[in-house]
């Protein structure tokens, strides 16, 4: 009796020790492993090539609207920020060219009148919010000049005062 006993524990133990092996190192063919990391490489590179082109057409966009452009300041600043954002991740320069569009947009509505940010936003299209908020910027950057009257918070250009 003790004889089957000692035999059905050695066997457990066997068992045991097999199968804590096996799930502690499932290793697969080191070459699969290269091949899989040498497609998501490929991969990731086609995916940044499409962006960096979606990113040159949209700036080269942004150009020919500056070059059409009229306003001087604005045409420097663009520059200076072109410059300076050339090493910068792709989505910065495309969050940058976005604000500066719609700058010079709030710049060529003001014009030589005296607006408004609710009237500008009704012009672009935009929210309330997002042009005060803009505008709030241009005037910091000395492109806006703030005039109240009352309670109302008009905004023209420093040269048309």
């Amino acid at each position: 009796m003790f004889g089957f006993l000692k035999k059905t524990r050695k066997r457990k133990r066997q068992h045991d020790g097999n199968a804590a092996r096996k799930q502690r190192s499932p290793r697969p063919a080191s070459n699969d492993i290269m091949y899989d990391i040498i497609k998501k490489i490929s991969d990731l590179q086609d995916q940044i090539g499409r962006h960096d082109s979606r990113i040159c057409n949209k700036i080269e966009e942004h150009d020919v609207f500056l070059r059409e452009s009229h306003h001087e300041p604005m045409k420097k600043a663009v520059i200076e920020i072109m410059n300076s954002l050339y090493n910068q991740p792709n989505p910065v320069r495309e969050e940058v060219v976005k604000l500066i569009k719609s700058d010079e947009r709030i710049l060529s509505i003001i014009g030589d009148d005296k607006l408004s940010a609710g009237d500008v936003a009704e012009k672009m299209g935009l929210s309330r919010e997002h042009v005060s908020r803009r505008i709030s910027e241009l005037t910091k950057c000395g492109l806006l000049t703030r005039i109240q009257e009352g309670k109302r918070v008009f905004y023209v250009k420093p040269e048309n005062e």
